[in-house]
């Protein structure tokens, strides 16, 4: 009887236990957040566009930051809120932030993010003065669609019940009008479709987005016409980062993410070319 020959390499590969590779993943993640280890990050076309169009808008210029944030997507969309909370509150060109939400509980989480990954507000700085923040918008495209037709009659008061009559800053903000951009946070495809729907086919007003990263789909087919930039989850807020030159737990994470997703690439590339290579040559007796 012939004796069956060794499993050549390829073979081999396809029976590693998968008690070490998960293993392996924990200590990607984990390493780098211990021992404060971060990689550069080469920000894509779309990150540089982001950041480039905020930077360069006219001074003084109203951005509307659409978030819908909740607790089960706060890991993929609190970074790129971070993120451009700082680059806005911190651009030379002294822009004016209008805060609103998708989500009921989204001001719960927002005040979360902002300690978490530690957003610096300038001592120059003020409320009602340089941002404002308001509440849930009732309705989703509808609700949108009305604080953009009448800010003042949608919002009559902000988060904190102060009244919008009362507000330095809003008195030159009635509508979509007087918006120079609109930025959405979200893993919900439907608010990427309403914005370009209400805010940029009704108004004009250009688009940026920091979505969640399977949410960038949605991004993609309205870019670079509707939208103009986007930052892509975790890993565009760490390149947004890199643009500004500032760390912190955001590029702590991308790094860990991008630790782990180098090695599911390798193992996936591993698996295919081997399960091919396996079923092309098969065992030889």
């Amino acid at each position: 009887m012939a004796e069956t020959k060794s499993d050549n390499i390829w073979e081999r590969i396809q029976k590693i236990p998968i008690l070490p590779l998960r293993l392996l993943f924990i200590a990607l993640i984990i390493i780098p957040l211990l021992f404060g280890i971060t990689i550069p990050m080469t920000p894509s076309t779309p990150t540089k566009q982001y950041y480039d169009f905020i930077r360069n808008m006219p001074a003084g210029s109203v951005v509307l930051f659409d978030s819908q944030m909740y607790g089960w997507n706060y890991g993929d969309c609190a970074p790129g809120c971070a993120s451009t909370l700082n680059l806005i509150l911190n651009s030379p060109n002294n822009l004016k932030l209008v805060i609103v939400f998708e989500g009921s509980d989204g001001p719960m989480w927002w005040a979360t993010m902002q300690k978490d990954y530690k957003v610096t507000i300038p001592q120059n700085k003020k409320y009602g003065v340089d941002y404002v923040q308001y509440g849930w918008y009732v309705g989703d495209e509808r609700g949108f669609a009305a604080l953009l037709d009448n800010f003042w009659g949608y919002y009559p008061k902000d988060y904190f019940g102060t009244d919008t009559s009362t507000i330095p800053m809003m008195q030159n903000i009635h509508s979509g009008k007087d918006i120079g951009v609109v930025i959405s946070s979200t893993s919900l495809s439907a608010l990427i479709d309403f914005e370009v729907r209400q805010a940029y086919g009704r108004y004009g007003i250009p688009l940026l987005s920091a979505p969640a990263g399977m949410t960038v789909m949605s991004v993609i087919p309205y870019y670079p016409y509707a939208y103009k930039g986007y930052i892509t989850g975790l890993s565009g807020a760490a390149q947004l980062n890199s643009l500004m030159g500032i760390g912190g737990l955001t590029s702590l994470e991308g790094t860990a993410f991008s630790f782990m997703t180098l090695e599911a690439f390798i193992l996936a590339i591993l698996g295919i070319v081997g399960g091919y290579m396996t079923t092309r040559g098969g065992k030889k007796t």
